[in-house]
């Protein structure tokens, strides 16, 4: 699964969370949101986990996030964020950069 298109527009929350434990092998393919639903509308541990790892996606600039509507998308390309990640915030600023 690419999750970079399945969350290419807006989804709320628990669908975005949904389509993270199917990129993660958490849930099967045959295994439909309707039938897992509980893991999002109850309070236990992998629906948390996978609501904190959309928040840290959106921390990391991978995902956006619209608090108002309770929605994910894909932030399009990650290059400048895994370059940010890899050489922090001030890489061009370092001559010994290899």
């Amino acid at each position: 699964m690419d999750l970079s298109k399945e969350l290419a527009g807006w989804t709320d929350s628990d669908g975005a969370a949904y389509c993270v434990g199917r990129a993660l092998g958490i849930f099967a393919e045959h295994e439909g949101f309707t039938s897992l639903k509980w893991v999002f509308w109850s309070d236990n541990p992998v629906g948390r986990a996978l609501h904190e790892t959309l928040l840290q996606l959106v921390a990391a600039g991978v995902l956006e996030q619209d608090e108002d509507e309770d929605r994910f998308r894909w932030a399009g390309d990650v290059t400048g964020v895994l370059e940010a990640a890899r050489w922090g915030p001030s890489a061009g600023s370092d001559p010994n950069r290899a």
